[in-house]
């Protein structure tokens, strides 16, 4: 009962109340949760915990900050912004979750956020690492696509170096503001702007 210790204050509220109000749906779930019946969803158990947070806040006139996300129900919410992020807002329109702002802060601060845009092992890697996460061991689609880029040099703050050329990410890197100058006049020099830029993908299923 403690590994279900929401559900089982439901369950007794419920119970005793012989009123009218007191749904049959909500008396069969509360009675499934107890009983185990969702120790295989994670996600799901992660949504009601959520749920729960947010009736408590609004009881105390408390907004929705600080909520503590299981890491299974987050996952899901990362995966459903990634494929649509209508489909997200639609979501959390009806019931509750992350918005899509949420999840690119949640990327962006991530030890795995992407800092080499080459096919290397540490790439695929975090795809493994975001695969086990999910809990997901079914087929893998690999897929690879060139595009024509508009030809064009700047800097990201992001990898920490010059992108927009065919030198790799260590002839590009910069240490200092005086460096960006000087990495793209060598660029220039080689004629190494990048007209056509090669895209690996991998995705689960």
């Amino acid at each position: 009962y403690l590994k279900y210790v929401d559900l089982n204050i439901v369950w007794s509220l419920i119970k005793d109340n012989n009123s009218d109000t007191a749904s049959d749906v909500w008396v069969t779930l509360a009675n499934k949760g107890i009983n185990g019946a969702f120790k295989e969803k994670p996600v799901f158990t992660g949504l009601c915990e959520i749920m729960t947070q947010v009736a408590s806040k609004k009881e105390k006139n408390k907004g929705k900050q600080n909520l503590k996300y299981s890491e299974e129900f987050k996952n899901f919410l990362i995966v459903l912004g990634t494929f649509s992020p209508r489909a997200l807002n639609l979501f959390r329109q009806n019931l509750e979750g992350l918005t899509i702002q949420n999840i690119r802060r949640l990327r962006s601060n991530s030890e795995d956020i992407l800092t080499d845009p080459t096919l290397c092992f540490e790439n695929v890697a975090r795809f493994k690492r975001f695969l086990d996460s999910i809990g997901y061991d079914g087929p893998i689609a690999a897929m690879s696509d060139n595009t024509k880029l508009k030809p064009r040099l700047r800097y990201s703050s992001q990898m920490g170096c010059i992108i927009g050329s065919t030198f790799s990410v260590n002839e590009t890197s910069i240490e200092t503001y005086n460096d960006i100058p000087l990495v793209i006049n060598k660029i220039k020099e080689n004629n190494s702007i990048a007209k056509y830029v090669r895209v690996y993908i991998l995705q689960a299923g």
